[in-house]
């Protein structure tokens, strides 16, 4: 009777074991670790990039938002100015 029920708990301690060992191996589709942390540093950099160029663009944008703006006065001002009232017309071709 001992030797029966030594053997039944050998034989549960063993799929124990065996369900502890599959539940803590990683499965093939998840990286490593050290993947794990080279992935993650590549999107750290890739992040800091993105962020710099979007910090560019939003620069460009500002500055050529700035320079339509002023155009677009100087524009104004031509429209409305006169030349021929500016000048003496006297006549002559």
């Amino acid at each position: 009777m001992f030797i029966i029920d030594f053997h039944a708990c050998c034989a549960a301690l063993a799929r124990v074991l065996d369900a502890a060992r599959t539940s803590s191996t990683r499965p093939p589709g998840v990286p490593s670790a050290e993947q794990h942390a080279t992935n993650l540093n590549y999107l750290y950099g890739t992040r800091l990039s993105l962020a710099k160029a979007l910090n560019d663009a939003e620069s460009a944008v500002a500055s050529k938002e700035a320079e339509l703006k002023r155009l677009m006065e100087e524009l104004r001002l031509l429209e409305e100015s006169d030349p021929a009232a500016e000048h003496e017309l006297d006549g002559t071709p």
